[in-house]
């Protein structure tokens, strides 16, 4: 199985909704990423 990843950065619950509606459209699993620096580091590593 093929799969291809994106990320996104934004800011901003308008752009959220927006690219929540895009990846939809898609069928794109959307994944949250948390604000704190070492929580991001331990999701990555997940």
């Amino acid at each position: 199985i093929e799969k291809t990843v994106f990320v996104v950065f934004f800011s901003g619950e308008q752009a959220k909704t927006k690219i929540l509606k895009i990846c939809e459209a898609f069928g794109a699993n959307c994944y949250p990423v948390p604000e704190d620096i070492s929580k991001q580091t331990q999701v990555t590593r997940e």
